[in-house]
């Protein structure tokens, strides 16, 4: 506890800052909060950004509902990236509102035969996480 004395206000301040501080040096962590603050203000106007059914319709979601968000997922695939093994690297992205809540890039552990094979592959894994997502939000 710190008891600061204002004699121009006459008024005694409690607090316990000084406690606190202390306990963050003690454990090492106050500079690891410091950072993450900085971070936090200096990345206060970066976001994801739910834009709701208005900006999907003006972006041709014919199907969209009055109140729900559109669900879409892309997906893409490289074929034959990886030269030591003739593996692909396949991906996905899936977004709700127009901010993206999940994605993935990952070698694939098959060797696809065609570029086809392996856009087929990413798609299987992209419609994976659209069911789950669609579980998750009641669209089943």
């Amino acid at each position: 506890m710190h008891v600061e004395r204002d004699v121009e206000k006459g008024v005694l301040r409690l607090h316990q800052r000084k406690y606190c501080e202390g306990l963050a040096e003690k454990y090492e962590q106050l500079e690891a909060a410091k950072r993450l603050v900085r971070y936090v203000s200096a990345t206060a106007s970066v976001g994801l950004e739910y834009s709701g059914v208005r900006q999907q319709l003006q972006r041709g979601a014919a199907d969209v509902k009055s109140d729900e968000m559109l669900l879409s997922c892309y997906t893409d695939a490289s074929f034959n990236s990886v030269k030591a093994d003739g593996t692909s690297i396949g991906g996905y992205v899936c977004l709700l509102g127009g901010g993206a809540v999940s994605w993935r890039s990952k070698k694939q552990n098959e060797v696809g035969l065609s570029s086809c094979e392996t856009e087929y592959m990413a798609l299987y894994h992209g419609a994976k996480e659209v069911v789950w997502r669609r579980q998750i939000i009641g669209r089943a």
